[in-house]
């Protein structure tokens, strides 16, 4: 039977482990603070699927061993929380809270929540860096480059689609139809999702055809996994814009549920999980663990109506 609960609990203590080893250069230097931080961004809850799926691309192949893919997993989870700390801040989101507890720029402030930011992005490339040689190390780099573009730019369409700015003031609305929400939930998850899949397969030495596969296969699952996290963030996404203009209600809100409706999302998120079926079950070797990663993804999602 497949734990995806063990793999978390020995992916955080290996992320806890890793972070727990900079302390005390950070603390001869006066900056403590820095890692406190960043360990309250990566420890403090989360469902993993980034790194459960580059296990899960790893395992497709009985050829590599869990403490071989521990460090890379734990560098697309990094990633994935260094977006969090920025997303938070007074300049994006102003989050106060996130999964239960204060967010990091509030407990540690905004100037160690963007030190922590940025050391969590530089880390990530140094456990690669550190665990992984050859054309290996070189094609795991590219992808997470690739991704971190993608990431960039998602970011910053989500600040102009809640721009704080009146609706009447609006001169160039950037989402507009379906494929524009693809192409959005595409760079804002699509991308680590790729990144995470296509690490654990480049990892054991995959064969293009199977990165085509995996690439196709990982941003479908992203794509639906943003929609659903946009039905879920709607009235968040009211609160985030109307902030940004002081409270007044007449704010720009131009996310893919607002423009297309929840039900257009809907039809986005059903249409990604059915490729998302289609390719998964085209996978050849051991899927199980894949499979796992989906199943739970999904009962997860039934919780959001």
């Amino acid at each position: 039977m497949i734990d995806l609960d063990m793999t978390r609990t020995k992916l955080d203590n290996y992320m806890n482990a890793y972070l727990t080893s900079k302390e005390a250069m950070y603390s001869r230097r006066g900056g403590s603070e820095v890692i406190e931080a960043a360990k309250h961004a990566v420890l403090t809850g989360g469902h993993r699927w980034r790194p459960l799926i580059t296990f899960g691309s790893a395992y497709l192949r009985n050829t590599i061993l869990e403490h071989e893919v521990l460090p890379i997993a734990a560098s697309i989870e990094l990633i994935h929380a260094s977006t969090l700390v920025l997303d938070d801040m007074p300049f994006f989101d102003n989050e106060k809270i996130r999964r239960g507890m204060e967010t990091v720029h509030v407990k540690y402030h905004e100037d160690t929540a963007m030190l922590a930011q940025n050391g969590l992005l530089e880390w990530s490339t140094d456990l690669i860096n550190e665990n992984v040689e050859g054309e290996k190390k070189t094609k795991i780099f590219r992808v997470r480059s690739e991704a971190v573009d993608h990431l960039l730019a998602g970011q910053s369409l989500d600040s102009k689609i809640l721009s704080g700015q009146p609706i009447g003031k609006i001169k160039q609305r950037f989402i507009n139809s379906e494929q524009d929400a693809i192409r959005f939930y595409a760079d804002k998850a699509g991308s680590l999702f790729v990144a995470a899949a296509l690490a654990g397969a480049y990892l054991r030495g995959a064969s293009e055809s199977e990165i085509t596969h995996l690439r196709e296969f990982s941003n479908a699952l992203g794509i639906a996994y943003q929609a659903i996290d946009d039905i879920k963030d709607k009235n968040k996404d009211i609160a985030v814009a109307r902030r940004r203009l002081g409270g007044r209600k007449d704010a720009a809100i131009m996310t893919p549920a607002s423009v297309l409706g929840i039900g257009g999302v809907r039809r986005i998120r059903k249409r990604y999980e059915n490729i998302v079926d289609s390719l998964l079950e085209s996978l050849s070797g051991d899927k199980g663990y894949l499979k796992a990663v989906v199943e739970e993804m999904r009962k997860e999602s039934a919780k959001i109506h």
